[in-house]
């Protein structure tokens, strides 16, 4: 079952912490170790490898032939980038939002997707990821003189019933598209994550940190860079989530 995530800025840091670690896995293998203890290889591991050549594939892949898109897609996302996530540390950091998408067809003034929004922010010459949402929508526009305009973003429905809303408001032949979709390469990376990264470092100019998260308190600024492992397994019942700070300190309002 294909799940979207949706995530919201929180004042308490535990809950930011681990919205940013459920956030991160979306860019990493499924089932990747924990990261390796002081002194190994640290960038010779093979989930390093398979990612790198991810992104790789993802800045050379050619976009997956759709016929008939009445629109501009690329002026669609930056209407739906603006439309459904607010910026929440602009007062502090260069901070934008990007949105990429799959399309599965057009119908009467709806496009039916599977599509990728997310917020980041541009500190100490690196980006990071803030929060985003991710999952299929109908993207429901109107033409215009001056091209298709976004009227609004509809998200599938979450839990047990969400394939149901799939098959329910998705077209017949547009619904088989989507289920021939799948939303992971052969390493277990998110396509349209993978995408976004390589989309987020043209339009920044910066690298987008891979593995260590960024946390900001966007009331006073207070924000901290954490590098998060985890050990064991709940079958076993020694599961462990680390948490290391790495470095903190407090933003200046611009």
């Amino acid at each position: 079952m294909r799940n979207r995530n949706l995530f919201k800025k929180s004042a308490m840091k535990v809950i930011a912490v681990l919205t940013a670690v459920v956030m991160l896995a979306g860019l990493t293998a499924c089932g990747q170790e924990a990261a390796a203890p002081a002194g190994s290889e640290p960038a010779g591991t093979e989930a390093a490898a398979n990612e790198a050549s991810a992104v790789e594939e993802a800045t050379s892949a050619e976009a997956p032939e759709i016929v008939d898109i009445p629109f501009d897609l690329a002026d669609m996302m930056e209407q739906v980038a603006a439309s459904e996530l607010e910026p929440s540390y602009t007062a502090y950091l260069p901070d934008e939002v990007f949105a990429n998408c799959e399309l599965f067809g057009t119908e009467d003034g709806k496009a039916y997707v599977y599509m990728n929004v997310t917020e980041f922010v541009v500190l100490n010459d690196k980006a990071y990821e803030m929060s985003g949402r991710t999952g299929e929508a109908i993207i429901h526009y109107t033409e215009t003189a001056d091209g298709a305009k976004l009227d609004e973003v509809e998200w599938s429905t979450d839990g047990a019933g969400h394939d149901a809303w799939i098959e329910e408001h998705f077209p017949a032949d547009i619904f088989a598209a989507w289920k021939a979709y799948n939303p992971s390469d052969e390493n277990g990376f998110s396509k349209l994550g993978m995408k976004m990264i390589v989309k987020a470092e043209e339009a920044l100019g910066v690298e987008v940190e891979r593995e260590n998260l960024l946390t900001i308190d966007p009331e006073t600024g207070n924000y901290e860079i954490v590098k998060t492992s985890e050990s064991g397994s709940p079958e076993e019942d020694n599961y462990e989530f680390h948490y290391d700070v790495l470095e903190e300190g407090t933003l200046t309002a611009k």
